[in-house]
């Protein structure tokens, strides 16, 4: 087995006419798609443009970017949706919003540092 997968082409016809995103899977294409769509001025209300929308590697290799965990702000396990199924308007945000969300989620799931004594 060679690890290699097909190519995902993700289409997309909406305010800027009909468009294609290559991907290595559907999350790759579908930042691709949210960055030119972003350029507009327009965001994609799916549930991989949720600003709490993260997916490991490991769920990326699982599901061939299919699906993101729905972070939330305690520890996991984390509920997951389909990357492309609807979302809520009001939940999405910009690529640069998600990616800031994310971490705050992630850096406040760690354990904080303590000057313990030497």
């Amino acid at each position: 087995m060679s690890g290699t997968r097909d190519e995902v082409i993700l289409e997309f016809d909406g305010p800027a006419g009909y468009l294609e995103f290559p991907g290595y899977d559907v999350l790759d294409a579908l930042v691709k798609l949210r960055a030119s769509l972003e350029k507009d001025g327009w965001l994609l209300a799916v549930q991989g443009a949720r600003l709490n929308a993260h997916a490991s590697g490991m769920m990326r290799d699982m599901a061939d970017g299919k699906r993101v965990y729905l972070m939330t702000g305690n520890r996991g396990p984390y509920p997951a949706a389909d990357t492309l199924a609807p979302a809520d308007p009001d939940q999405v945000g910009t690529l640069e919003e998600q990616a800031r969300h994310v971490r705050a989620i992630l850096d406040a799931s760690l354990p904080s540092s303590r000057d313990d004594e030497s």
